[in-house]
């Protein structure tokens, strides 16, 4: 982060992330273990006369038209850090946008930080959470925060305790890899999908033995705690042909293998001692360890 003498301007950046346990329990307050990776995504902010935003992924918006979703994330964000200016926002990112590797945490994280150094404020941990997760509730209407926590924690891997509204580094006992399932189903429909078609009572039960397994591994990282947790979104119905397919591929090549984010596309993440090379090659996207940690 830095930012000019004179204060008109001020920049941050925030890493993408992917969360390798706690998907869905994380909402019911149990502890999520996130991974932040490489890819950046970086947040000019200036003062101007009218409010717009220039971004290499979303394209240009001046202060009128159609409101994008982030758009009215960016608006969320001024509103929830008290900066009721006009605002000139550049984005850069190279977070591809369609993996779920948390872009719009990035861009909310990068923005808070950006904001708080053009107003001279101090760079507080649990203050910038909670006015970025305030816009996100207000933008998406759900959420555990979980990768925004991670994004401005930046940290490689972290325990994020969303009852604590807190984060804490984790020894990441694997080789952690993955394959992209060449699609992704936005996080709200399938979270709504879960809440509209599970019975309340059988959601209880796969979220508190999601609880367990996510607890086991913070104390002791195990594939037995890996393995139990897929077995539980399967329970939860959030697994497709795209992502049964991804799972088998990393199971066959020897790495214990689990969904990562929602269920219906994005990743699937595979855990092992040492960088496994899968034969034969995936039909889809792999990302190796080095092009995914940080």
């Amino acid at each position: 982060m830095n930012m000019d003498a004179m204060q008109h301007t001020a920049e941050a950046s925030a890493p993408g992330n992917m969360i390798l346990m706690g998907e869905y329990a994380v909402l019911e307050g149990a502890p999520a273990v996130l991974m932040t990776l490489r890819h950046r995504l970086k947040v000019k902010v200036s003062k101007s006369d009218i409010f717009e935003i220039y971004s290499d992924a979303f394209g240009v918006w001046r202060g009128g038209g159609a409101v994008q979703p982030h758009v009215a994330l960016c608006r969320n964000v001024l509103e929830n850090c008290g900066y009721h200016n006009a605002l000139r926002i550049d984005i850069t990112s190279d977070i591809p946008p369609t993996y779920g590797f948390g872009s719009s945490a990035a861009l909310v994280a990068a923005l808070v930080k950006a904001l708080y150094a053009l107003q001279g404020k101090t760079a507080d941990f649990t203050a910038m959470f909670s006015a970025g997760h305030a816009a996100i509730l207000a933008t998406h209407g759900r959420g555990s925060g979980a990768d925004l926590a991670a994004a401005l924690a930046d940290m490689p891997f972290v325990v994020f305790d969303p009852q604590e509204k807190t984060v804490q580094p984790f020894d990441m006992a694997f080789c952690v890899q993955a394959i992209y399932t060449g699609y992704k189903t936005p996080t709200p429909q399938v979270l709504e999908k879960v809440y509209a078609t599970v019975a309340a009572n059988d959601r209880a039960a796969i979220m508190a033995d999601m609880a367990a397994c996510v607890r086991a591994f913070i104390t002791t990282p195990n594939v037995d705690s890996i393995r139990q947790y897929q077995s539980c979104m399967s329970r939860l119905e959030v697994i497709c042909p795209a992502t049964q397919s991804a799972l088998a591929l990393l199971e066959e090549n020897g790495t214990a293998a689990k969904i990562s984010g929602s269920g219906l596309g994005d990743c699937v993440v595979g855990f092992s001692a040492a960088p496994v090379e899968i034969s034969p090659p995936p039909p889809l996207e792999f990302l190796a360890q080095k092009a995914l940690c940080a």
